[in-house]
């Protein structure tokens, strides 16, 4: 019978979801990216971050000492602006050809890859750069204002639990179709 408990038990942790506890805002994406990247957009597709009259991304960031309030904008023509407390750096932004990079240059010039885009979450990591500011980490503002960082992990999490949700089912049937099929051998003997 201990093939109905392991079984059992896989049934059930398919319904149970739950982020492992961890220390930083880096150790959770880490985690979460690579199970999300594929359901994100490309960078080419602009329209997900940029537009005209501005699209407001706030910065989140995981140190204790962070209290600012920094948004990030990619205007249209590679106009980009950062505000911090309402102190405005202007800069330019544009794209690597054929790569999934972007180069922000506001004072000092930087290069990003696409960790993860869609219409609420922008992510980007620093080309080379590892541990605490290994990722740039970026929501919509309506979204995210005045939410933690770990609220924000929820929030990316929850796009991972919708998207893997939309295939557990498939999963779940299969294993109920061997649950049923093991079960219709020992009754049919």
């Amino acid at each position: 019978m201990t093939i109905f408990k392991e079984l059992s038990d896989s049934v059930k942790d398919s319904f149970n979801a739950e982020l492992p506890e961890k220390n930083s805002l880096a150790e959770y994406l880490d985690l979460i990216l690579p199970s999300i990247k594929n359901w994100g957009e490309d960078i080419n597709e602009t329209q997900f971050y940029s537009s005209a009259g501005g699209k407001p991304w706030l910065e989140i960031r995981d140190g204790d000492n962070f209290n600012s309030t920094i948004m990030h904008f990619f205007n249209d023509n590679g106009e980009y602006l950062r505000s911090t407390n309402g102190d405005i750096l202007k800069g330019r932004w544009r794209l690597l050809p054929d790569t999934n990079k972007i180069i922000i240059e506001a004072g000092a010039s930087e290069l990003y890859d696409l960790s993860y885009l869609d219409d609420n979450f922008f992510i980007l990591s620093k080309s080379g750069a590892t541990g605490f500011r290994k990722y740039f980490v970026m929501g919509k503002e309506k979204l995210c204002r005045g939410i933690t960082w770990r609220e924000y992990v929820d929030l990316i999490f929850k796009v991972y639990s919708n998207q893997s949700g939309k295939t557990k089912w498939l999963r779940q049937l299969f294993i109920a179709l061997i649950l049923l099929a093991i079960l219709a051998v020992f009754f049919f003997r």
